[in-house]
């Protein structure tokens, strides 16, 4: 990449919030100049980084602690099939009721052990990436 153009890789961005409009992004360079990249999946929008305009975001947390639930779910059900506990195994997190995903979110399985173990480990884990 040019000295023109450049794209920090995703953990050594700085996410900017803008004053007015509220939008989210990421310091770039475009066509030599510092530019913010909206943070838009699909879609490319860059903004002239202007100072006055665009505050750091001081805690960047892209993910929800409903998402880190959805990860440690599917780990959860992969750690079942190999238990054998295949019944569990086939549980499906959209099929869940809500009150079923927010019990998970809050406590994990419902089973001790290893299962909680991997879950309060999965969590824990993903805690720099969110979790509001």
């Amino acid at each position: 990449m040019s000295a023109n153009h450049w794209d920090p890789a995703p953990h050594e961005r700085t996410y900017y919030r803008h004053a007015l409009t509220g939008d989210l992004g990421w310091l770039v360079r475009r066509d030599g100049a510092e530019h913010i990249l909206l943070d838009r999946p699909g879609q490319e929008i860059a903004k002239p980084f202007k100072p006055g305009e665009w505050t750091v975001e001081a805690e960047y947390r892209p993910l929800t602690r409903m998402q880190f639930a959805q990860v440690a779910f599917a780990a959860d059900k992969a750690l079942c099939l190999a238990l054998g506990k295949h019944l569990l195994a086939r549980r499906e997190w959209l099929s869940m009721r809500d009150e079923d995903r927010i019990v998970f979110m809050q406590m994990g399985p419902r089973a001790g052990g290893g299962r909680q173990e991997l879950f309060e480990a999965i969590m824990a884990s993903l805690e720099r990436y969110g979790g509001r």
